[in-house]
């Protein structure tokens, strides 16, 4: 009998991977459903408000015979885990969540088994934060210690960084030592406790820490790979993730030392699924689909097809209402657009991407090169 898997709403592409080896059922809301490719589902429950788990308990999931709940999007995997708990269906529990987002007590637990060395403390206002500089030193990282996505992260340089500082609320934020070396995020699956790499991604930043972009395969000697894998098998075991889709963002030192930034049990953002089905010869969510369908271990890893995947991204450079978007046509890149003329813009962090570019190359220089050449000629007027 074929499993049934549950999934909450958002990145929809990755059910059509679960599809062909499980039977996948969704939550969602009426507007999100008109969207689907409903083929691919097996149920589809519908809701008003996602946030309303009083409406989710009208469900009845409990009639159902799911074997697993999974959210593939960082923004519900609380409620999958909710239902994961209220129902007794196999998936990540809702202190697996909490903690695995404390960043502060996820690096608490991985300095007892010395896999971290990123000095960190919780912080709840500017004055606290300056009774610590002596400890620190600039620059430091400032960043949430429950957020997501990269939202509310600084790279603080200078007193004056700080004092010009925009956020209003400190009282959840994390206060960590910058480390200077390559920064790369590692896609895994878990599967009966053995976890594997399938792909590591170059981060692209800019001065501000928002991640503009990134680009697939990483370029890494076999002996960095190799390393980064036995690492991501410690971190795993240390945090005691049996099974599932991994994200988790590491930081190379120039002395070759791996460190910890951050770790997510689900794919990354950013298209990463799409990137890696460009360059490899395997869907890594139909993987791990082939997987749980039948309780078995991996027999081998995706190939490289020896091309590069790259997407980029627009983001606004003040807040106000977006009154001209001008993109240039280009059939050799994909472009996403995620903000329309009229949206309004209250963020300038990487939570409001205007646009995104994508596209794939054998040479990633070249690549790299002409999608920032032609978001350059993307003409955005916020007024």
């Amino acid at each position: 009998m074929r499993k049934q898997v549950l999934v909450i709403q958002g990145a929809d592409y990755t059910h059509q991977s679960l599809a062909p080896y499980v039977d996948v059922s969704i939550i969602c809301t009426k507007a999100h459903a008109e969207t689907l490719a409903a083929k691919q589902y097996r149920h589809i429950f519908i809701v008003d408000d996602l946030a309303d788990f009083d409406e989710i308990e009208t469900l009845n999931l409990g009639g159902f015979s799911f074997d697993f709940v999974y959210s593939f999007s960082e923004s519900y995997q609380q409620l999958a885990a909710k239902i994961a708990d209220t129902y007794a269906i196999a998936g990540f529990t809702e202190d697996d969540i909490r903690f695995l987002n404390d960043k502060h007590r996820v690096r608490n637990l991985l300095d007892e088994v010395g896999l971290s060395h990123c000095k960190s403390r919780s912080v709840h206002s500017k004055q606290q934060i300056l009774n610590l500089i002596s400890a620190f030193n600039y620059p430091f990282i400032l960043k949430p210690d429950h957020g997501i996505g990269g939202h509310g992260v600084r790279k603080i340089n200078s007193l004056q960084d700080l004092q010009d500082l925009d956020i209003e609320d400190l009282s959840d934020y994390v206060m960590e030592t910058f480390i200077d070396g390559t920064e790369y995020s590692v896609e895994t699956f878990s599967n009966l406790g053995q976890h594997h790499v399938l792909n590591v991604t170059e981060k692209i930043k800019d001065s501000n820490m928002n991640e503009v972009g990134h680009i697939i395969p990483a370029r890494l000697t076999a002996d960095e790979t190799q390393r980064i894998a036995a690492y991501m098998t410690q971190i795993n075991d240390a945090l005691g993730i049996k099974s599932g889709v991994g994200h988790t963002e590491i930081i190379v030192t120039k002395d070759g030392h791996i460190e910890l930034v951050e770790t997510h049990i689900r794919m990354g953002g950013g298209m990463m699924g799409v990137l890696m089905n460009n360059v490899y010869h395997c869907d890594v969510v139909a993987c791990w689909g082939d997987l749980i369908a039948e309780n078995k271990s991996v027999s081998h890893l995706p190939d490289w097809n020896g091309s590069y995947s790259s997407i980029m991204s627009v983001f606004p450079t003040k807040r106000g209402v977006i009154k001209r978007l001008d993109v240039p046509n280009e059939d050799s890149f994909k472009t996403i657009i995620r903000k329309q003329v009229g949206d309004t813009v209250d963020d300038i962090d990487n939570q409001n991407r205007i646009l995104q570019m994508m596209g794939t190359d054998t040479d990633p220089d070249r690549l790299k090169m002409n999608l920032l050449h032609r978001l350059k000629q993307v003409i955005v007027e916020i007024g």
